[in-house]
């Protein structure tokens, strides 16, 4: 079998990455806030995999979400950072809506470029999906990659 949950560690490096890419764009008046808000985000979305890393930390809501919802199915979508998003913003709270975007897009992303792959516009049933199989020296590669652009980002 497939393990079709990219490692947390590469989610958490591919966030970093991506808090810096976001913070050359826009000004973000409190990084730190910021950047835990995307980690929290980039963890929350495997809430519906009750073996996940944070699923273990939440795991009656997790093996609730994951049975009655399913993994990868409404969680790993563009529906849950669309409507927190909007909520944020209409809060006033748009740079903390981005916050969670970044965070929860980032993983969605490098979900995407597994073989097991994300339906992003759920219910809509497409599935997009890539190459790498998790836990894979493939992944590894691409966490090194990953660590090679944060260093770049973060000195240039």
């Amino acid at each position: 079998m497939i393990n079709s949950t990219m490692l947390a560690h590469t989610h958490i490096m591919f966030t970093i990455f991506s808090i810096l890419l976001v913070n050359r764009f826009i000004e973000i008046p409190n990084l730190i806030f910021f950047a835990l808000i995307a980690m929290f985000f980039t963890l929350f979305v495997d809430i519906d995999k009750a073996t996940s890393v944070f699923g273990r930390e939440v795991w009656p809501i997790s093996l609730f979400v994951e049975k009655f919802v399913g993994h990868r199915k409404l969680f790993h979508s563009l529906v849950i950072p669309a409507l927190l998003f909007v909520f944020l913003a209409s809060k006033g709270l748009t740079v903390y809506g981005i916050a969670v975007v970044t965070g929860y897009l980032s993983h969605l992303v490098m979900d995407t470029i597994t073989y097991s792959g994300t339906n992003p516009l759920w219910p809509i049933p497409i599935r997009i999906s890539g190459p790498i199989k998790t836990g894979s020296i493939m992944e590894h590669l691409v966490f090194i990659f990953i660590v090679f652009g944060v260093l770049v980002a973060l000195f240039y």
